[in-house]
C-alpha cells in the first residue's frame, strides 16, 4: 500500500475578491474599483470589464490583476491569454502578490507566454516571500522537483511549512510526506500524523487516504483498521483513485482477522 503525493502544481482559478455584498453602486461613495466589483457581481462583466481598463491604464495594480483575471477567464472580453498574461506582468512588477502566483502559473503552464520554468519559479518566489500560501506551496513543489531551481528537498520542506502552517491544505499533506520518508526535515511519523489530518480533517482526500494508511500500518497511531476504513472512504467518496483497492484490500484483512479470531476461540 503507497502514499500518494499531491504532485500537481497548484493551478485553481483565482477568484475576484474584493468581496463587495451591496447590489447597487452608489459613485458617491464607492471607489472605481468598488464599483466594478460591484458590477461584477451582479453579472454585468462588460461594465465592469470598462472601469478595470480605465484604473489599469492609469496603473493601479489592483485593476491590472482583474483585468488579467478577466481576460483569463473570458468574461466581460474574449478569451485572450496573451492580454492576461500582459496584465499580470504589470501587476506583478508592482508587488501584487496574486498576479505575481497568476504570472508564474502563466510561465509554468505555458499559457500566454512562452513555457519557463525560471520564470515560475522567480514569480513564485516575489509572492511567497509576501506570505502568499499558495505561491509558497508552489515555490516548495519547485524546489522537490527542481523546476527552474536547484532541486533541494530543505527548501521544499521550508515553503511547504510556511504554506502548511497557513492552512494551504496541499502543502500540510506534501509536508506530512516530507516527514514521513525524512526528505529535508526529520524521519517523524508523528509529525506525518499531524500533517496529515490537519489536511485530511478540511476534507483534502489525498490526506485522508495518506491518514487512512498510517493507521493501517499502525505507524504514527495505534494500528486500527476501523479507523483506516474511515478515512480511505472519506477519500473514496471524493473519487480518489487509490481508495478503491485499497479497500478492497482492507476488507480482505478484517475478513481474515475475524476468521483468525473464531479459529482461536474455538
Amino acid at each position: 500500500m503507497q502514499f500518494h503525493k499531491s504532485l500537481s502544481l497548484f493551478s485553481m482559478a483565482l477568484t475576484l475578491t474584493l468581496g463587495l455584498s451591496q447590489t447597487t453602486v452608489n459613485a458617491s461613495e464607492t471607489s472605481p474599483l468598488q464599483q466594478a466589483q460591484a458590477l461584477y457581481d451582479q453579472g454585468k462583466f462588460e461594465e465592469a470589464i470598462t472601469i478595470y481598463q480605465k484604473e489599469a491604464q492609469q496603473g493601479d495594480p489592483e485593476a491590472q490583476y482583474q483585468l488579467g483575471e478577466m481576460y483569463r477567464t473570458g468574461k466581460g472580453v474574449e478569451q485572450n491569454f496573451m492580454e492576461a498574461a500582459k496584465w499580470y506582468q504589470q501587476a506583478a512588477t508592482q508587488e501584487h502578490a496574486e498576479a505575481q502566483l497568476s504570472l508564474g502559473l502563466r510561465y509554468l503552464q505555458n499559457e500566454g507566454v512562452a513555457k519557463d520554468v525560471s520564470q515560475a519559479a522567480h514569480w513564485f518566489r516575489k509572492a511567497a516571500e509576501q506570505g502568499h500560501k499558495d505561491a509558497q506551496y508552489n515555490l516548495g513543489l519547485t524546489y522537490y522537483h527542481g523546476l527552474g531551481v536547484t532541486k533541494s528537498f530543505t527548501e521544499a520542506a521550508h515553503w511547504y511549512q510556511k504554506a502548511a502552517e497557513q492552512g494551504q491544505l496541499q502543502a500540510q499533506d506534501n509536508l506530512g510526506l516530507m516527514y514521513y520518508k525524512g526528505e529535508g526535515v526529520t524521519h517523524s511519523l508523528t509529525d506525518a500524523e499531524k500533517w496529515f489530518r490537519k489536511a485530511a480533517e478540511k476534507g483534502l482526500d489525498d490526506a485522508q487516504y495518506n491518514l487512512g494508511v498510517l493507521y493501517f500500518k499502525g505507524e504514527g497511531v495505534e494500528r486500527d483498521l476501523t479507523e483506516a476504513e474511515k478515512w480511505f472512504r472519506k477519500a473514496a467518496e471524493q473519487g480518489h483513485a487509490l481508495t478503491v483497492s485499497t479497500l478492497q484490500q482492507l476488507v480482505q484483512i478484517q475478513e481474515q482477522e475475524k476468521a483468525d479470531q473464531s479459529k482461536e476461540q474455538k
